[in-house]
């Protein structure tokens, strides 16, 4: 596996849990609101996309 693989992998797992931090948190500000659409799109960006099956 390549260290870039490892990486993305590190830092898909890290947005997963600054997302869920940042989403338990009751604030709403426009700089919150900024912060998870970052990292909504970061883990996005990061996870593979679903593999097709074919019938």
């Amino acid at each position: 596996m390549s260290y870039a693989l490892l990486d993305a992998a590190r830092v898909a797992k890290a947005s997963g849990v600054s997302l869920g931090v940042l989403k338990t948190s009751a604030e709403t500000s426009e700089t919150h609101v900024r912060k998870v659409v970052m990292i909504e799109r970061i883990e996005h960006w990061l996870t593979p996309p679903p593999i097709p099956v074919s019938v």
